[in-house]
């Protein structure tokens, strides 16, 4: 995953006003947490990254910066990408 700003957990970028999307381990899948819609599970993580992804492109599209965090089975930031607010992003 490409790491395009860093900090804790969005911490820095939560005061300009980011929107912090979040994927993370759960028993059984992964989880996606976001401040627009209810956590969103799903079996691979590689499926919740996307869909992380994507909601980050579609905020960004619509004028609000997002970070998308992946954190490791051990709690830690894995990786972050930041969708800068205006930017219609077509990579995954």
């Amino acid at each position: 995953m490409e790491v395009i700003a860093e900090g804790p957990r969005g911490e820095g970028l939560q005061g300009l006003g980011a929107a912090l999307i979040s994927v993370s381990p759960v028993a059984g899948g992964w989880c996606v947490s976001s401040p627009i819609e209810e956590s969103l599970m799903f079996l691979t993580g590689d499926h919740a990254e996307h869909q992380a992804r994507t909601l980050g492109r579609c905020l960004a599209s619509l004028g609000r910066t997002a970070v998308v965090e992946v954190l490791n089975r051990e709690g830690a930031v894995a990786g972050s990408v930041t969708y800068p607010a205006g930017e219609r992003g077509e990579g995954s």
